[in-house]
Formats: C-alpha cells, sequence, structure tokens
C-alpha cells in the first residue's frame, strides 16, 4: 500500500507486484531470467511498508518455472547481456 500525504486517500491497492505475481510475470515475458527488487533493505512507514517475507515468496512461486531466480546481493551486479538473444 502506499500513502503519500498529498495523494488522498490511500489507495487500497499495491503499488507494486507481489511476489507471485513477479514469478507469473516472468512466464509472462518469456524472459531467462528474473532479478527481484524491492524485498529488502527499506521502509518508509507511512509511506510505503516492505511485503513481508517477499523473496522467500518469489523464490517458492519461481520455483520450476521458465527462467532462473537471480537474487542480489547489495552491490551485487548481474550481467544480462545475452540473456534475450534465442
Amino acid at each position: 500500500m502506499i500513502n503519500f500525504g498529498h495523494r488522498q486517500p490511500a489507495s487500497p491497492l499495491p503499488a507494486v507486484m507481489d511476489p507471485e505475481q513477479a514469478a507469473i510475470a516472468g512466464d509472462a515475458l518469456s524472459t531467462r531470467s528474473m532479478v527481484p527488487i524491492h524485498y529488502a533493505g527499506y521502509e518508509l512507514e507511512p509511506y510505503y511498508r516492505p511485503v513481508r517475507d517477499a523473496l522467500q515468496r518469489f523464490q517458492a512461486a519461481a520455483a520450476g518455472r521458465t527462467y532462473t531466480p537471480r537474487p542480489l546481493a547489495a552491490g551485487e551486479a548481474f550481467d544480462m547481456t545475452g540473456e534475450g538473444d534465442p
């Protein structure tokens, strides 16, 4: 949920996909890799409330799908060059 003072009332809808929706999106986009974001590292109460267990939920939902989940540690990079090539 997002709740900005200048945007009232607060939205009852999520500002981003939930982990399970993100896992489905990877298949819909026919991607080879999924790099999850927004799963740790910040809370901005009352504006943004992080999803509990987001990374674990994404990894569970991504299990057995056609792409490789690639969560990155802070500062880690992933070279996606060629990821979209047949």
